[in-house]
C-alpha cells in the first residue's frame, strides 16, 4: 500500500519534469533544527489583494557527517555539505531574494559546535506573501501574517523541521524597522508540523492588531452625530421644514458612504460600520415617509433609533470579545485554513 502511494507521487512529479533526489546512505530522517527566525521588516499589508511584504532570515542546522567533516577541514572556504535542504516558501506570491546568505565573507556553509558538529546555513527571503485576511470584525480585526515553509521533494521520513528543545524564543521581530501603518505588532508564534501529505512544514506567524481609535473618530462619531441630528425635526412644526432637515441629513449620510468606501477595506461580508451606515440611511428615509403622511406621530423614530444603537453597541462588544479570543490562538488557526494538523504552540513577541 505504501509502495503504491510512493509510485503515484513520483509519477505526478515526473509529469512536470521533476524527480525527487535520492537520499544517500541511511533512509533515516535528518532533523533540521530551527535556530532562529529573524523578521526585521514587515510592510504593506494589502487587505484588498490579500498580500503582505516581508523580509526574513532563517538559520538552520543539522548534523554533519564524517564526510562533511573531512571536506570542511580540507577547505572551509569551498565547503558544501553532502546534503543541503532546499526551502520552499509555500504561500509566496513573488520574491526579490530567495537564497542562502554568506555567513562569513563568501562562505555559505559552516560547521559549528564544540562537541556536536553541525552544518549551519542562513536562508533569506524577501518578497510578497499571500494570506486570507478576514475583516468582518473591522475595526476589531486581528490578523496572523503566516510564513509557511516546506522542503523540496523530501518527505518527513527523510528530513523534517525541528524546533529548539531549550524552550527559548526562536522568532525575533524588531519593531524599529517594521512599517505597518494602522496596525500594532501583538506577538509571534510558530511550530514545525507534518502535513497530511507527509511533508514537514514550518509555520511562523506575526500577529498584528488594527489600531481602532482613528476609525471611531472618523466613522462612528460622525454617524452618531448625524443620527442625533435627526431629532432636531421635533423643533419644527411645519412638515416642509421637517422634510428639508431630513433630506439634508440624508445627503450627509450618503456622503458618509464615500468616506466608508475610502477608509473601510472591502470584505466578503459586511462589517459593523457598513450596517450602521445603511440602517441609518434607511431610518432617515423612513422618517421622511412618516413625516410626509403623519407629521405628528413621531415617537416611533425614538424607539427605532434606540434599537439601532443598541444593536451597534452589542455588535461592537461581541466583535471585541471575539478579537480578544483570537489573540490567544496559535498555529491551529493557520493550519485550519491550510487543512493541516491541529497543533498549538505559542511564543510571545521578542524584540531583537
Amino acid at each position: 500500500m505504501t509502495d503504491d502511494k510512493t509510485d503515484n507521487t513520483l509519477l505526478n512529479l515526473s509529469e512536470y519534469g521533476l524527480v525527487p533526489p535520492q537520499m544517500e546512505g541511511s533512509p533515516r530522517s535528518i532533523p533540521l533544527q530551527i535556530e532562529c527566525v529573524y523578521i526585521p521588516i514587515i510592510g504593506h499589508i494589502d487587505i484588498t489583494n490579500n498580500t503582505f511584504e516581508v523580509k526574513v532570515d532563517i538559520d538552520l542546522t543539522w548534523e554533519a557527517t564524517n564526510e562533511d567533516m573531512i571536506n570542511y577541514h580540507a577547505d572551509p572556504s569551498k565547503y558544501t555539505p553532502t546534503f543541503v535542504p532546499d526551502l520552499v516558501f509555500v504561500n509566496s506570491m513573488s520574491f526579490v531574494d530567495n537564497s542562502l546568505v554568506p555567513l562569513k565573507g563568501e562562505v555559505l556553509y559552516q560547521i559549528r559546535g564544540e562537541e556536536d558538529k553541525r552544518n549551519y546555513i542562513r536562508h533569506r527571503f524577501i518578497g510578497t506573501m499571500a494570506n486570507n485576511f478576514e475583516i468582518e470584525s473591522f475595526p476589531f480585526d486581528i490578523h496572523n501574517l503566516p510564513l509557511v515553509v516546506s522542503i523540496s521533494f523530501y518527505t518527513a521520513d527523510q528530513t523534517c523541521f525541528k524546533i529548539r528543545s531549550d524552550g527559548e524564543p526562536f522568532i525575533y521581530v524588531p519593531r524599529k524597522y517594521t512599517a505597518v501603518p494602522g496596525f500594532e505588532l501583538s506577538r509571534t508564534f510558530g511550530d514545525a508540523i507534518t502535513d497530511p501529505s507527509n511533508f514537514s512544514v514550518l509555520i511562523v506567524a506575526v500577529q498584528v492588531t488594527r489600531i481602532k481609535r482613528p476609525f471611531f473618530f472618523r466613522i462612528f462619531m460622525p454617524l452618531l452625530s448625524l443620527n442625533a441630528a435627526t431629532f432636531s425635526i421635533h423643533a419644527f412644526s411645519e412638515t416642509e421644514e421637517k422634510i428639508d432637515v431630513l433630506i439634508t441629513i440624508l445627503l450627509s449620510f450618503i456622503g458618509m458612504i464615500y468616506v466608508l468606501s475610502t477608509l473601510v477595506p472591502i470584505a466578503g461580508k459586511s462589517n459593523i460600520f457598513d450596517r450602521y451606515a445603511m440602517f441609518s440611511i434607511m431610518l432617515c428615509v423612513f422618517m421622511i415617509i412618516l413625516v410626509t403622511f403623519d407629521g405628528e406621530n413621531l415617537q416611533i423614530h425614538l424607539y427605532i433609533s434606540i434599537l439601532l444603537h443598541l444593536y451597534v453597541l452589542v455588535s461592537m462588544l461581541i466583535k471585541g470579545f471575539e478579537a480578544r479570543a483570537k489573540m490567544n490562538c496559535g498555529v491551529a488557526s493557520i493550519t485550519k485554513n491550510l487543512e493541516l494538523e491541529d497543533l498549538t504552540y505559542s511564543k510571545k513577541l521578542k524584540e531583537a
